[in-house]
């Protein structure tokens, strides 16, 4: 047993500081779970591919490497928003457009203020 708390109080002296031991860091850059579609319809893009506006008003900047394949989206088609497993900095969501077969790393950029509910604020 005093191994035991030995081996748990040594665990709990290597955490990383502001979490507790298990705990996942939050990313600051993470938009809240409710304003996160899992699929939406194409609304625009923008900038020569740099920006992707979705129809429920969230806007995504497009990494620069896959720019050009956002550009030739077409609006009204269908996206799909994945998690990415080793994200390249802030680029943390993957657009994927099934229509088109091709994917886009992103990194949500906003909303519209009127679009944001009363409770996340």
């Amino acid at each position: 047993m005093r191994a035991r708390q030995s081996v748990l109080i040594c665990s709990l002296l290597i955490a990383p500081a502001g979490r507790a031991l298990g705990q996942q860091p939050v990313a600051p850059s993470l938009p809240a779970a409710s304003i996160v579609p899992p699929s939406a319809r194409l609304a625009e893009i923008s900038d020569d591919g740099r920006y992707a506006r979705l129809d429920d008003g969230t806007l995504w900047e497009i990494i620069s490497d896959d720019r050009v394949t956002a550009s030739a989206w077409q609006q009204g088609q269908s996206i799909v928003l994945r998690r990415i497993p080793a994200p390249t900095g802030r680029f943390e969501y993957a657009l994927v457009n099934a229509e088109a077969d091709r994917t886009a790393a992103a990194r949500f950029a906003g909303r519209p203020e009127a679009r944001v509910s009363s409770s996340l604020r």
